[in-house]
């Protein structure tokens, strides 16, 4: 069996804007991801695993990504912020290196219905908060089979 350690890296410094962040992360992730060794990237928002995905992307093989959020953040308005959009953006730029997307813990009444519609044709699983609440171990495979999880 092989050793296994765990290593702090500490804080990653921003850069002087969130592009710049977002570029150190994508480094950092990348040189890791070449080594062989799991990222876990904790903190911040859930804009930075757009840097996550696009280091992993590089060099491996297709992605199953996992997004436990009560939203989908989907919002493709030219008012959308980032943190409205970031999944828009990963589903287009790195869709030729997703091989699965499941969104877990959405709620109904807080998710355009053409979004549910989007992973529906996309063929990409979604569970809402109350499936997810009443029969817990539906969502254990997907946690599983996850390369990147990002809540």
């Amino acid at each position: 069996m092989k050793e296994q350690s765990i290593v702090d890296l500490g804080n990653l410094r921003p850069g002087p804007t969130s592009e710049d962040t977002y570029r150190r992360l994508t480094e950092v992730v990348e040189l890791l991801s070449d080594k062989g060794t799991l990222s876990i990237i904790i903190g911040k928002s859930q804009v930075y695993t757009l840097g996550q995905i696009k280091g992993l992307s590089h060099n491996s093989d297709l992605l199953n990504i996992l997004i436990a959020d009560a939203v989908m953040d989907m919002d493709t308005s030219l008012e959308a912020t980032v943190e409205q959009s970031w999944l828009d953006h990963t589903l287009t730029h790195f869709a030729p290196k997703i091989s699965e997307v499941v969104h877990l813990a959405h709620q109904s009444h807080l998710v355009n219905p053409e979004h549910t519609l989007t992973f529906d044709r996309l063929n990409f699983n979604q569970l809402r908060l109350g499936e997810i609440k009443s029969n817990t171990i539906i969502a254990e495979p997907y946690l599983r089979d996850a390369h990147v999880l990002s809540f």
